[in-house]
């Protein structure tokens, strides 16, 4: 009976911690996580994402280290005190093999500055996303990299689209790329121009050293991200 009685115990603890640990997201309406932010270092924000300060609560920071051609990707969260505090610090990125700013359709630079994150969408099923319409990619789903197409700069389910040709080699077959298992788009030329850029995303690391302009980084990272991530979160990119 007393073995019994350790194991049940044992077991209920092991239940308890795992519970609270899954529990404690950053979310307005967790005391826990919300106090564990107020508890943490208060940090100061990088010159460049000041201004992103002004309008936003979380901003995620990638500064371009040309010295050896990737980043580093911080994630900042304003607390309830009006303070910042560090989510992530310095994650390994990814970044484009041509490094940052830029300019047109295929020169294989990151763009530079500062951008929203809006459509997450992956391979695999939704992580938990806090942004409405998480797309689970299917073998219909393209995102449009034709500068002569309507649906440039967009993703497209082509089930709904009978108008959309997809062009292989240009437009990509998002279930086709390991690396987006998960992503998030980054809003760099939202209104579509063409020829100016198009598919920048936040994604995982594929099996490159360097992008052809997104940013990359570990899964783990790229899961969490996904998961604490809210609307109106700002992306600055130096």
């Amino acid at each position: 009976m007393f073995l019994r009685r350790m194991v049940f115990l044992f077991f209920f603890m092991i239940v308890s911690v795992s519970v609270s640990a899954v529990s404690e997201t950053v979310s307005e309406d967790n005391p826990v996580a919300n106090e564990k932010l107020n508890n943490s270092p208060i940090v100061s924000l990088p010159q460049q994402a000041h201004k992103a300060a002004l309008v936003s609560d979380q901003i995620i920071t990638v500064e371009y280290l040309p010295a050896t051609g990737r980043g580093k990707l911080s994630f900042y969260q304003k607390t309830e005190d009006g303070n910042w505090v560090l989510l992530i610090d310095s994650a390994r990125a990814r970044m484009g093999r041509n490094g940052i700013g830029k300019a047109k359709e295929g020169d294989g630079k990151t763009p530079s500055g500062t951008y929203n994150l809006t459509q997450p969408f992956g391979i695999l099923d939704d992580p938990g996303t806090q942004f409405e319409g998480y797309v689970k990619v299917t073998e219909n789903h393209w995102w449009c990299c034709n500068p002569g197409s309507k649906y440039y700069n967009q993703l497209v389910d082509e089930s709904a689209a009978p108008d959309f040709r997809p062009i292989r080699g240009m437009d990509e077959k998002l279930i086709n790329i390991y690396a987006y298992q998960y992503a998030i788009f980054i809003d760099y030329n939202a209104e579509c121009t063409p020829k100016l850029g198009s598919a920048i995303f936040l994604h995982c690391e594929g099996n490159k050293s360097t992008t052809s302009g997104c940013i990359a980084v570990d899964f783990e990272i790229m899961e969490n991200i996904m998961k604490i991530t809210k609307p109106g979160a700002k992306i600055v990119i130096y």
